[in-house]
């Protein structure tokens, strides 16, 4: 089963360039803030991060009376520095892109094929909505098209197709892909400052955090086998 997932870093505030601290907005301070915090104390790459050098550069980060652009300050100066450690999935979004991802309703939508030889194949692509209704709608479209394959031929092995499934939310496609599987523990959130582990539950019928009840088929054969396919667009943490 897929053991992989994303980080977004959203922050509820705004913000980007110019020459006087003092200036500054509470909201862009209120942010520079938080953003220091949540890297430092979620990011998996926080061990390879120089904190004390990163947080006297960051001192000297001077913001401006325009939040969008400090907004843009902040983040590039954050990006670079993950990037530089190898973090290439790890990235920010405000509101504003989030209620157009919200809107949006031009997307790919999963797709299943028989490929000969008792094996099936499941597309899915990457999840932009945030939104419950369409989140559950893409967790029922997987789960449709597993069946589809699945009571129309004898299927006893599954392609599960990630190419250029580059970001999203993960609980809809684990949600729809749960028709694959027996329900159980699929992988884990790790928070390297606590070292604590929080597991990811894949359970028939539900997705987490949604009140509404989801498509609850599973596949006739069970044993089998699953391959994934991914790609350099696939949106991939390993640390």
């Amino acid at each position: 089963m897929i053991r992989y997932f994303f980080l977004i870093l959203f922050f509820s505030s705004f913000a980007t360039y110019c020459q006087n601290s003092k200036k500054a907005s509470k909201e862009s301070l209120k942010l520079k803030k938080e953003i220091f915090q949540i890297i430092k104390e979620n990011s998996l790459y926080t061990d390879s991060l120089d904190w004390k050098k990163i947080k006297e550069e960051y001192e000297m980060i001077v913001l401006s009376e325009n939040d969008s652009a400090s907004q843009a300050i902040l983040f590039k100066f954050f990006t670079e520095k993950l990037r530089q450690v190898g973090d290439h999935h790890s990235f920010f979004v405000s509101k504003k892109t989030m209620s157009t991802r919200k809107q949006t309703t031009d997307h790919e939508q999963p797709k299943s094929k028989y490929l000969g030889d008792q094996i099936g194949l499941i597309k899915v692509p990457h999840c932009l909505t945030f939104d419950s209704e369409k989140d559950l709608a893409l967790a029922n479209t997987i789960r449709e098209e597993i069946k589809s394959v699945d009571n129309t031929y004898t299927v006893t092995d599954w392609i599960v197709d990630l190419r250029h499934n580059s970001w999203g939310n993960m609980w809809p496609m684990l949600a729809g892909l749960n028709a694959l599987i027996e329900d159980e523990e699929v992988g884990y959130f790790v928070y390297p400052a606590s070292n604590n582990k929080i597991s990811w539950s894949s359970k028939n019928g539900s997705m987490l955090s949604q009140k509404g009840k989801i498509n609850d088929y599973k596949i006739k054969y069970r044993q089998l086998k699953i391959a994934v396919l991914i790609d350099s667009l696939t949106a991939v943490v390993e640390k």
